[in-house]
């Protein structure tokens, strides 16, 4: 199944993985080492919950929200890559280019909202 098309009003959510993305949410939107060559992971058409349980996360910290449109102000671009799935792109890791990347950190989370939080262990 192709992913589809997004539009500027849909909301993407960027599970946070480590406690200190909650006590700086900036860091949440710095790329993580396995995301270098892909782009920033987000997650659409799901809930918080189902964002969370994915059984590729041992546990979650909290998702933050933000829409396409506010990804796309900053000149970035949104790529699905599956149903549920997609990578900002245009985000330099803080080894290649460490202002830029600590910069659009900084935007993204400004646009972005938390709308979940608490620690959620999965099963694996």
């Amino acid at each position: 199944m192709l992913p589809r098309a997004l539009l500027p009003i849909d909301f993407l959510l960027r599970v946070l993985l480590r406690r200190g993305e909650l006590n700086d949410p900036r860091s949440a939107f710095l790329l993580r080492e396995n995301e270098k060559d892909s782009g920033l992971s987000v997650n659409f058409d799901y809930t918080t919950e189902e964002c969370r349980a994915q059984p590729c996360f041992s546990k979650t910290y909290g998702v933050r929200s933000l829409t396409v449109q506010s990804v796309l102000e900053l000149e970035l671009e949104v790529q699905p890559d599956e149903p549920h799935h997609a990578n900002i792109t245009g985000i330099p890791h803080t080894d290649d280019d460490p202002r830029r990347a600590e910069y659009l950190a900084g935007q993204l989370e400004r646009v972005s909202t938390l709308v979940s939080e608490g620690l959620v262990k999965n099963d694996r």
